[in-house]
């Protein structure tokens, strides 16, 4: 073999080379208009859901204005602070041990 014989590439296969270029492809996929309408309806449908779910709840089970303050005033507070205070004061033990 000659040192003289020239190599020539004829071609490159860019997306072994560079493994990344697929997340362009993927791009391109996803800016389609089918697509972007497709997703636009899905969550339009989930608002409508979402709302319709609000309008038939009864609404002595919806959630309260400053519920978490009307929780800490109720008769289960004493027994959550209660094993907070248990929870607080073992980990004091095993931070002096």
């Amino acid at each position: 073999m000659s040192e003289q014989d020239p190599t020539t590439i004829r071609k490159i296969d860019w997306k072994s080379v560079f493994p990344f270029i697929h997340l362009f492809h993927g791009f391109r996929l996803a800016i389609d208009p089918s697509k972007l309408v497709l997703a636009l309806s899905a969550l339009l449908m989930l608002y409508i859901g979402g709302r319709l779910m609000d309008a038939i709840w009864p609404s002595h089970s919806r959630a309260m204005n400053n519920e978490i303050r009307e929780f800490e005033t109720d008769r289960f507070a004493d027994f959550h602070l209660a094993r907070k205070n248990a929870a607080q004061a073992r980990y004091d033990e095993l931070k002096q041990a």
